[in-house]
């Protein structure tokens, strides 16, 4: 798995991205993200919240990438956030200045507060983590949110951990008309 990840961290370093660029609902991919992420969160006896409003939001980007960082992001929130089970909320919502904004919360113990600053850096991993993670996924997922002109910021106390995703919406101004 590590060998994906320096691969994958190397492919967004360079912005040498040959997919193609599309919009999509990123709604529908945060759906089908957390979906695969049940059986792991069931087995955890970790419960996931969805809050949305059943709204569809489009962006423009590489859905596959898009698709990794919240992977990245949500295994991180159920490796360490609830490892020994707890429950994650994630929403969705619109902004006044045409973003979405997501945010995936989990209530365990956060993260020590001395990790923080290095908390994107490649390798950077909690000195309580004994499992076989690579410290990677954060790194990977804020530079993919990057590319696709977004932020990805994290705030942690000993109540939980919240990491804020945004994105550019996508506005199809094509098919825009002017009414005489």
């Amino acid at each position: 798995r590590i060998t994906q990840q320096l691969l994958s961290m190397e492919h967004v370093s360079r912005k040498n991205l040959v997919a193609k660029l599309e919009s999509f609902n990123v709604v529908s991919l945060l759906q089908r993200r957390l979906a695969a992420m049940l059986h792991r969160a069931d087995s955890s006896n970790t419960k996931i919240i969805f809050e949305d409003d059943h709204s569809s939001f489009l962006v423009m980007g590489h859905q596959s990438l898009l698709g990794e960082a919240l992977d990245n992001i949500l295994d991180n929130a159920l490796s360490y956030g609830c490892k020994d089970g707890g429950i994650i909320t994630v929403s969705i919502s619109s902004k006044k200045d045409n973003t979405v904004e997501i945010n995936i919360f989990d209530n365990g113990n956060g993260i020590d507060q001395e990790l923080m600053p290095k908390l994107f850096d490649r390798f950077t991993r909690g000195a309580d983590v004994s499992d076989s993670g690579s410290g990677l996924g954060l790194a990977i997922a804020k530079k993919i949110i990057e590319i696709h002109d977004g932020t990805l910021t994290i705030e942690s106390s000993n109540k939980g951990t919240n990491a804020k995703l945004v994105l550019p919406l996508f506005i199809d101004n094509t098919n825009s008309q002017i009414l005489i």
